[in-house]
C-alpha cells in the first residue's frame, strides 16, 4: 500500500524500518553506545533493514558486526543498495570506532566470533513460510543457544508472521521490532 498507492519508495521504508529498530533497542535495552553488537541479515528486505540498523547502531556508537547468511549476489534491490552501503561504511570505518562485516556467514564463523550483548536478527520478514532450510536452520539455533539478548526485526525468522505457525525453528527473541501493524503470528 504504501509504496503501490502512496507511492513512497521501499528505500525510504527500509530507512524508517532499519532506524526504528534501533530507536526502540535503545528504548527497551537502553543506551547502546560501546555496547557489540551483531546483526544477523537475510538475502530480502528484512536483510535490507537489518544493514540500515546496522549502520544506525554504529553511528550510535556501537560495537557492530553486521553478517550477511547467503550469497552477496542473492541480494536485490533495496536491500542491495543498503548492504553496499554497509560494505562501504566498514572498509572506511576508523580504527577507534571500527564497523566489521562478513559474507556468507556460516556457523563455524559465526562460532569464532567475540561474545555480543545484542543479536540483531534480520533473516526472514513477514513473507516466510513453510520449514527453516540450511544454513539458516543452524544460524537460528546459534542464536538461541545464546546468552545475548535477541531482537527481531518485524517477526522472529522461522515464524509465519500470518499464523504463528513454527514448522521446525524459530528465533526466541526478547523484543520484536514489528513495522506498520502488529503481525497476527
Amino acid at each position: 500500500f504504501a509504496i503501490g498507492k502512496l507511492r513512497i519508495p521501499g528505500i525510504v521504508l527500509m530507512e524508517n524500518a532499519g532506524r526504528g529498530v534501533v530507536e526502540m533497542m535503545a528504548k527497551h535495552l537502553g543506551p547502546l553506545a560501546g555496547k557489540p553488537v551483531l546483526v544477523i541479515c537475510g538475502k530480502g528486505n528484512n536483510g535490507g533493514d537489518g544493514f540500515v540498523a546496522a549502520r544506525h547502531l554504529h553511528a550510535r556508537g556501537a560495537h557492530v558486526t553486521a553478517v550477511l547468511v547467503g550469497k552477496p549476489g542473492d541480494v536485490k534491490t533495496d536491500a542491495r543498495v543498503n548492504l553496499e552501503s554497509i560494505k562501504r561504511l566498514a572498509s572506511n570505518a576508523p580504527e577507534d570506532h571500527p564497523l566489521c562485516f562478513i559474507e556468507s556467514v556460516s556457523v563455524r564463523k559465526l562460532n569464532l566470533l567475540p561474545r555480543f550483548d545484542i543479536i540483531v536478527d534480520a533473516l526472514f520478514g513477514t513473507g516466510f513460510s513453510g520449514e527453516v532450510q540450511p544454513p539458516y536452520l543452524e544460524v537460528i539455533r546459534w542464536m538461541n543457544r545464546s546468552d545475548a539478548a535477541i531482537v527481531s526485526v518485524d517477526t522472529p525468522s522461522g515464524i509465519n508472521a500470518d499464523n504463528g505457525f513454527i514448522a521446525n525453528a524459530a528465533v526466541k527473541a526478547n523484543l520484536t521490532v514489528t513495522m506498520c501493524m502488529r503481525k497476527c503470528g
